[in-house]
């Protein structure tokens, strides 16, 4: 199979590709905005910002995997969200629009989304694939990424949509500053630390995309989280825990996060609870469903 992978140099893209390479079936090639040296995949040079992709990566492809989009993780200011959403949105808009001018066909479209379709709240009522998109920022963004991917219907290709949870994996930028905190008992829960942490391992959300490409699963959106849902309180003191660390510090408090986080304080602040039972049923088999195994098997690799 020919697979063309968006991200593929991210976090989420690297272990992927690595995964997918396994495959001896698989032909994997990226787009990138800057050559990379030494680099084993095919590259093909693309930059959305000014509508620009080498029209030659899209020949006789299979599959798309969509992975790009600037990190969320910052000051939502006016700026930063159009960065977010045109990285997301435009981006596979482009795509789209090129493969429709070149009268080429793929199969199968797999695209990042996230669980912020389900928006920033903190309650008890668990989501499912099926409910309606949060009218919030996140929400609407997570809407109109989905509707971009669900334009490649009009190729007759299956499109999912992987809605996707907190990743934990030891090479983000995420981890490696718990860890520092945890080291230097500075390490607290966020707010009263009651609200839903819907997180997933990085293998296990990578075990998601291969599971979809390798059988013939229902297309449309899935929830990729864990299926035993943590809070952040919990998350915290396994994490402390896991570097030999205790909770010392008092919990840190909403007011002071909303000070210096702005609007993106409610990614922090609140936390859903979010079903993974869709792709469960589908046959999937998380290996990390224990978040302090997932962790400890973190810290330790």
């Amino acid at each position: 199979m020919k697979i063309l992978v968006t991200g593929g140099t991210g976090l989420i893209g690297k272990k992927l590709i690595s995964k997918l390479n396994q495959n001896p079936n698989n032909k994997i090639s990226i787009l990138s905005r800057s050559k990379i040296k030494n680099y084993k995949f095919k590259q093909f040079y693309w930059n959305p910002k000014f509508n620009e992709i080498d029209e030659k990566s899209l020949i006789g492809i299979d599959c798309i995997i969509h992975l790009a989009g600037e990190n969320i993780f910052n000051l939502w200011t006016k700026k930063r969200k159009k960065i977010i959403y045109e990285s997301r949105i435009n981006s596979l808009d482009l795509i789209y629009n090129r493969l429709k001018k070149l009268k080429i066909k793929p199969k199968i479209l797999i695209s990042s989304s996230a669980i912020g379709w389900y928006g920033t709240n903190s309650d008890d009522i668990e989501r499912s694939e099926n409910m309606p998109n949060s009218n919030d920022f996140l929400g609407n963004l997570c809407y109109d990424w989905e509707s971009s991917a669900d334009k490649f219907k009009n190729f007759n290709a299956k499109v999912y949509k992987v809605r996707t949870g907190i990743v934990l994996s030891s090479d983000s930028f995420m981890f490696r500053f718990l860890k520092l905190l945890s080291y230097f008992y500075l390490l607290s829960p966020v707010a009263k630390g009651n609200q839903y942490f819907p997180w997933i391992h990085i293998c296990d959300l990578v075990n998601i995309y291969n599971y979809i490409l390798c059988n013939d699963i229902d297309p449309g959106p899935y929830n990729a989280v864990s299926p035993n849902i943590s809070t952040n309180k919990k998350f915290i003191t396994e994490f402390t825990n896991s570097v030999n660390r205790k909770i010392i510090m008092p919990n840190i408090p909403q007011f002071l996060i909303n000070l210096l986080f702005g609007d993106m304080s409610k990614m922090l602040t609140t936390g859903l609870k979010i079903s993974s039972k869709k792709i469960i049923n589908k046959g999937f088999n998380f290996e990390f469903k224990n978040l302090k195994i997932a962790i400890n098997d973190l810290n330790n690799n």
